[in-house]
């Protein structure tokens, strides 16, 4: 998000030809205002390629257009990083703010910073970072977490898919009315089932649980295809998996095993109570 200050305004401009002087507060391109929030429009044609489009000092973000790929790089300070209909790649470079994707496929690397990521492409990748990122998914998209704190929720359709790998960080994710794929990582992961009871058909939701960290499970149902795989019974020393309510599939490797209106079911090694 972008904070005004009493008296500013958002300027989008287009930045003319660089200046043959170093960048600073009163050497930037034409359109710059100062006492606003400027942000760079720039038009990327179909046919072209920007590999390396910066957020200018002083400047708070770029708006793409066009439908050319391009590589948007932030800075360090508070931005807008927003992709066009091409195959983009936006990295936060160590600031924080608001990412949006765009149309085509997308890799979105926030970097260590706080971002709120709009993920609209037809098959993005996001490799979140060390920050706090929140994701609101609405194409499809696989979604990577890391060190930091992942915030996933399904916003797509029933045609969409996506995936979410948890890391070392915490993870929370929520489900919707795409085919979602929750895969447990190291850190805490909370999958919760946040879609309607009886909504459209094609929701399918697999949860990959039980590896080195801790998995929480709440509101997923066998009636919803819902299926929560453990990785190997015989492999999950140091894991600890509990499951909240409703009926629920487990595939041990092969074995399936269905619990009906279980209150909590926790899986801790090899022992299921």
């Amino acid at each position: 998000m972008l904070d005004l200050y009493p008296g500013e305004s958002i300027n989008i401009y287009t930045p003319g030809a660089p200046s043959a002087k170093s960048p600073g507060l009163h050497s930037q391109p034409a359109g710059f205002a100062q006492n606003a929030v400027n942000i760079e429009s720039i038009n990327v044609p179909a046919g072209h390629a920007a590999p390396g489009i910066h957020v200018k000092p002083g400047a708070s973000g770029i708006i793409l257009s066009g439908s050319g790929d391009a590589r948007i790089i932030g800075h360090s300070g508070v931005e807008l990083l927003t992709g066009n209909a091409g195959n983009d790649t936006i990295k936060g470079a160590g600031g924080s703010g608001t990412i949006i994707s765009g149309g085509g496929a997308n890799t979105i690397r926030p970097g260590g910073g706080n971002f709120v990521i709009d993920s609209g492409g037809a098959a993005d990748t996001v490799y979140a970072g060390g920050g706090v990122d929140d994701v609101e998914a609405r194409g499809s998209a696989t979604v990577v977490g890391a060190s930091g704190f992942l915030i996933f929720t399904d916003k797509g359709t029933t045609s969409s898919e996506f995936r979410v790998v948890a890391g070392s960080g915490t993870t929370e994710a929520y489900s919707g009315l795409g085919s979602d794929t929750f895969v447990g990582g190291s850190g805490t992961s909370y999958f919760e089932d946040a879609h309607t009871a009886g909504a459209a058909s094609g929701i399918d939701v697999i949860i990959h649980a039980g590896k080195a960290g801790t998995d929480i499970i709440s509101g997923f149902s066998s009636s919803d295809s819902d299926i929560v795989h453990m990785h190997g019974f015989s492999g999950l020393s140091g894991a600890n998996v509990t499951v909240l309510g409703g009926n629920s599939f487990i595939d041990l490797q092969g074995t399936k095993l269905e619990f009906v209106g279980v209150t909590s079911l926790t899986v801790t090694s090899n022992t299921i109570t």
